[in-house]
């Protein structure tokens, strides 16, 4: 009778424990403690996970300052919706989710972007007004009107309608699409048997596509290939399969399908003759090509 007293005591310490912590979808315990998701640790050696950290650090300090700058009265809505995307990456790496938080990282990245252009733009001509310190006083003078707020409305949906014609320079499209096929055939290796894209691969896409972006008649013919290892009908199917899971990154990044082209060689037409490992490496891969649209003529020759 005793020692179930005691384990009823026990029980009630370590059950009315768990109402402290964050309730479900509140962020969890990585949020509550983002500070311990230091880039470094000097008892330790660096890894890939220690790069993320510090990419990590690096957009939080962006999305700071763009806060400090007024990013928060004048889009807060962006501003918000980048504060959910660093609560998710931090409770992604606190939970060892490290490809999940490479692609949030992407995201949050370009979403960053985006809102430095509007907010310098806002600042520039003065679509937007911040709040401005009393001579005598740190206190703050808005100006709250419903007429006003409707208008400054107005000016943020137009600035995100035209975000991609501000204060953009002239491009050329030769070097662009150069950089292009560059990107998009680099890095694109892929591990025996599988169709997992990597994750430098993954970076390699979401920059192609901040270029391609600007060129809505472009066409992408995506090919999967294998190396010569297993029998052809497997190496068929497993070409596709890495195909179909580059077009998907295309498709995530902002590239409708309807603009892209997949398809299979298998082991045929290797990029490169052999069977030394560094070969068959690089033949497992994908190949894209580019076209104009209603034309069949690759734009370049893929690199």
């Amino acid at each position: 009778m005793k020692q179930f007293k005691i384990l009823s005591v026990v029980l009630t310490v370590l059950l009315s424990g768990c109402s402290a912590f964050p309730d479900y979808g509140r962020g969890g315990m990585a949020e509550h403690h983002i500070e311990l998701l230091d880039p470094f640790y000097t008892d330790e050696p660096l890894g890939e996970e220690h790069g993320l950290r510090f990419e990590f650090e690096l957009v939080r300090q962006q999305l700071a300052v763009l806060v400090l700058e007024g990013a928060d009265l004048c889009f807060p809505a962006t501003v918000i919706e980048a504060k959910n995307f660093e609560a998710r990456i931090a409770r992604e790496i606190y939970g060892d989710m490290l490809f999940d938080a490479t692609n949030d990282v992407i995201v949050l990245r370009h979403l960053l972007h985006r809102l430095e252009r509007q907010l310098d733009y806002a600042l520039q001509y003065e679509t937007c007004q911040l709040p401005k310190l009393a001579q005598h006083n740190v206190e703050i003078e808005i100006d709250t009107t419903a007429q006003e707020e409707s208008a400054q409305e107005e000016v943020v949906e137009t600035i995100i309608k035209e975000e991609t014609v501000i204060s953009e320079p002239a491009r050329n499209q030769e070097d662009d699409f150069a950089q292009i096929l560059l990107l998009l055939n680099a890095d694109n290796q892929f591990a025996t048997n599988s169709s997992e894209v990597n994750l430098k691969y993954v970076a390699r896409l979401a920059q192609a596509v901040q270029i391609i972006q600007y060129y809505p008649q472009l066409q992408f013919h995506v090919v999967g290939s294998t190396d010569e290892l297993g029998n052809t009908e497997n190496n068929m199917a497993l070409g596709q399969a890495r195909a179909d899971g580059v077009a998907r990154y295309l498709e995530a990044f902002g590239i409708s399908m309807d603009r892209i082209s997949v398809m299979t060689n298998g082991e045929a037409n290797p990029l490169f003759p052999g069977d030394a490992p560094h070969i068959r490496l690089t033949n497992r891969r994908v190949n894209i090509t580019l076209s104009l649209k209603d034309n069949d003529t690759p734009a370049q020759e893929d690199l």
